[in-house]
């Protein structure tokens, strides 16, 4: 469990549930009001790429991305490869809302690439000996942009 107080959401509690496979857990926020605690999020599997700092005037963001599957490197040069699963990021406000510039961004940071807001089993994330990261489309063979 996590508390704290964030500029525009108010005071959140952070209840993590149990981990699903390896590494993903289920998270429900609660929003403490003056008649009890009110529901805010909940996503029932959720790998947390960044957690959300609380700073006074600044809105704080949560981002998080469903799990991909593991799959072999199409050739040698490359040390992995997964499914395609975007970073969603949350704004906690008033009630939390997606930022669909800063999921492209962290996305294209995180993956090397953007392939929509959705997982995709067609699209493989890979990454190269030297760290680097791309998109590769896995049904004409091709890089992404």
């Amino acid at each position: 469990m996590y508390a704290a107080d964030f500029y525009r959401a108010g005071r959140l509690i952070f209840l993590f549930g149990a981990k699903t496979g390896c590494c993903e857990q289920s998270l429900t926020i609660y929003r403490a009001g003056a008649h009890g605690p009110q529901h805010y999020f909940y996503d029932p599997e959720l790998f947390i790429d960044r957690s959300p700092v609380p700073q006074p005037n600044k809105i704080a963001v949560l981002a998080g991305r469903k799990l991909s599957e593991g799959m072999a490197p199409p050739s040698s040069e490359y040390t992995s490869a997964a499914t395609y699963a975007p970073v969603i990021v949350y704004r906690l406000e008033d009630i939390p809302r997606t930022d669909s510039a800063a999921n492209r961004a962290l996305t294209r940071e995180e993956l090397g690439g953007f392939a929509g807001f959705a997982y995709r089993s067609d699209v493989a994330t890979l990454r190269h000996g030297n760290g680097s990261k791309l998109l590769s489309n896995l049904r004409e063979h091709r890089p992404m942009p």
